[in-house]
């Protein structure tokens, strides 16, 4: 059932950014249950599965309709106030939320790790804000390291995310793979899923690099 929302989140970003990507602008939500209902339907499983996994992919479905339709998800929001950060982690399911600071390395390289994650996994909100607009919060919340993520489930902090500690962290490159941070969210219960095409993604956002920097 993964590849079949995977499939669904990359079209519904794809046309929210206005992309004509022929991969997947042809399929709709019909098409994807039809897809997967001739797949379960090949198997040997009985109908009271088969119905089981149709549900659960049309409620999923239906929430990345609503929650690319509010315009909210897809992409990390940047909170200019805690009063905001309240209200995200509050109204929100699953939310992550990033404190960093600008112009430092390491928050850089975890933003855009999760920026990624955001377009792939549109049930989870995904946030930031500048530690030095939320003296209250880093306060209250003991935030030493950054960058600093935190999981928030229904308001409630799952776990968390200090520097790259938890992460298969590469010493030698100073990085980590955006797979070991997604299987972190997964196993901490704010996202739902594995995603794919990470690799496609990551040149896609290499070759925006590159040609910003001829821009310049």
């Amino acid at each position: 059932m993964d590849k079949f929302v995977s499939k669904y989140s990359h079209a519904s970003i794809s046309r929210t950014q206005g992309h004509n990507d022929s991969d997947v602008s042809s399929e709709d939500e019909d098409d994807l249950l039809q897809q997967l209902e001739d797949e379960l339907e090949d198997s040997e499983f009985n109908q009271k599965y088969r119905e089981s996994r149709l549900d659960q992919l049309n409620k999923t479905l239906n929430t990345i309709k609503t929650n690319v339709k509010d315009n909210e998800y897809g992409f990390m929001t940047n909170l200019l106030s805690e009063d905001q950060v309240f209200q995200n982690t509050q109204q929100n399911k699953f939310t992550v939320l990033m404190f960093y600071i600008k112009s430092f390395k390491k928050c850089e390289i975890m933003q855009s790790k999760l920026e990624i994650l955001a377009q792939k996994h549109l049930t989870t909100k995904f946030i930031k804000i500048n530690a030095e607009d939320a003296p209250f919060l880093v306060t209250r919340l003991k935030v030493k390291v950054l960058p600093c993520v935190m999981l928030y489930i229904n308001g409630v902090e799952a776990n968390r995310i200090v520097g790259f500690d938890k992460l298969n962290y590469n010493e030698k490159n100073d990085d980590f793979t955006i797979e070991s941070l997604e299987q972190f969210l997964m196993n901490n219960g704010v996202i739902e899923r594995k995603a794919t095409n990470y690799q496609r993604v990551m040149k896609k956002v290499e070759q925006s690099d590159d040609e910003s920097d001829l821009d310049l």
